[in-house]
């Protein structure tokens, strides 16, 4: 009878939890070509996938102009995404975005109107376009990498440095960033040109280029134009969803996260984009630090490694290396979370919150000599004044390790 009432109580939870994401589901205005087609396909793909991202998506398409009546209509969603299938002149006049003064976020995959909307410069081919058709020599052409040049945004989807996000060589949308608003955030650039962004952001209340001030938030995403004549650098087959690669899908998920208020900028050393500091931070940093990436150099000496990790917990976090249940403090309860996961010395690949207290991906003994030499277990808050630990504090842990070995399944 116990055992029914508990499964029925789960049950019970189970069913509130979706009825809560049901009615809080964000909702998204996806503005395509009109008819159907290969292109028009495409962008149904992409409402397929974030509606199985738990999106509410409503595909309109446009048979001219978007003029007020989209505009009234865009203040009903969360996000308006701008389909590269549209074509610029379907999404202006050669004067005037309508969307351009919604406070609604706009994401946009046609790059061909980002001068209209003031997003870059107006020079085609130069300040925008789409690197098939790139002027300068160095961005012309197809590539599979992009670089990550701003980590610490929630855009960068916790990713870093030099990302492949195509399967194979194709185009990025690229704005030319002297040209563009002051206010811009570039979070990826073309690989090695930091002066051409192609996944970009300007927050609301930011100035675009010509310092228009938007009322809402504008994104620019790099999958570039759905090219398919050789002519244009295209290898005859369609631009599909299928041609990003884990990590390209993950960008956009991240811009419509980062749209919709999923996901906000987190502290300094939100590595991983969840807007807190969590041992998940530290997973990522610990990626940085067996890379030597920049991006995790918190102490600021130029380099990327142990002491930065140990300046992440004593500065950031403010607590103690060990703190692995992030509850302030480093005693018995982090060795109950850390030995739960049954990885000390065992082999797989251990988070911090499994042990991985030094950044090497294991849980094993060295991990003891970090903490311990921090010298944090059981000093209580990091405020509190810190002796050197004492015999019988690393008595009880050598007691708890050899204990955990004997308890923790051996490797098949």
């Amino acid at each position: 009878m116990i055992r029914s009432s508990l499964i029925w109580q789960l049950c019970f939870v189970v069913i509130v939890g979706l009825m809560i994401n049901t009615a809080s589901a964000q909702s998204v205005l996806m503005l395509v070509a009109p008819g159907a087609g290969w292109h028009v396909d495409v962008d149904l793909e992409l409402a397929d996938l974030l509606e199985a991202d738990g999106y509410d998506v409503t595909v309109q398409a446009v048979d001219e102009v978007p003029g007020e009546e989209q505009a009234d209509l865009a203040e009903e969603f969360d996000v308006v995404y701008i389909a590269d299938s549209l074509g610029s002149t379907s999404v202006h006049d050669g004067v005037d975005i309508y969307l351009k003064e919604s406070p609604v976020p706009v994401i946009a995959q046609e790059a061909y109107m980002w001068d209209e909307a003031q997003l870059t410069g107006r020079l085609i081919y130069e300040d925008f376009g789409d690197t098939f058709q790139a002027v300068e020599e160095s961005v012309l052409g197809a590539f599979t990498e992009l670089d990550i040049v701003n980590p610490n945004h929630p855009m960068a989807a916790g990713l870093s440095g030099a990302v492949s996000v195509y399967t194979d060589p194709y185009g990025y949308n690229y704005g030319y960033v002297p040209e563009m608003g002051t206010d811009v955030d570039v979070i990826a650039t073309i690989p090695g040109q930091p002066e051409y962004a192609t996944l970009f952001v300007y927050d609301q209340g930011d100035a675009l280029a010509e310092e228009f001030v938007t009322p809402g938030m504008r994104i620019g995403v790099f999958l570039g134009q759905n090219v398919v004549s050789e002519d244009f650098g295209g290898d005859g087959t369609n631009n599909r969803w299928d041609r990003l690669t884990e990590d390209g899908v993950a960008l956009f998920k991240a811009a419509f996260g980062y749209a919709s208020g999923r996901l906000t900028a987190g502290p300094t050393g939100d590595y991983n984009g969840s807007g807190d500091l969590d041992a998940g931070d530290l997973d990522v940093h610990a990626e940085y630090v067996r890379s030597g990436d920049p991006a995790g150099d918190v102490n600021g000496d130029g380099s990327t490694n142990l002491a930065d990790r140990l300046a992440w917990v004593k500065d950031l976090q403010g607590s103690w290396v060990g703190d692995s249940n992030f509850d302030g403090e480093f005693n018995s309860g982090d060795f109950v979370t850390v030995f739960t996961s049954g990885k000390y010395e065992q082999g797989p690949t251990a988070t911090y919150s499994e042990g991985d207290w030094n950044g090497d991906s294991q849980f094993d003994s060295t991990d003891f000599v970090t903490v311990f030499s921090a010298g944090g277990y059981e000093q209580g808050p990091r405020a509190i004044a810190v002796p050197e630990p004492s015999t019988w504090a690393l008595l009880l842990v050598a007691a708890l390790v050899s204990l955990a070995v004997r308890r923790s399944p051996k490797n098949i």
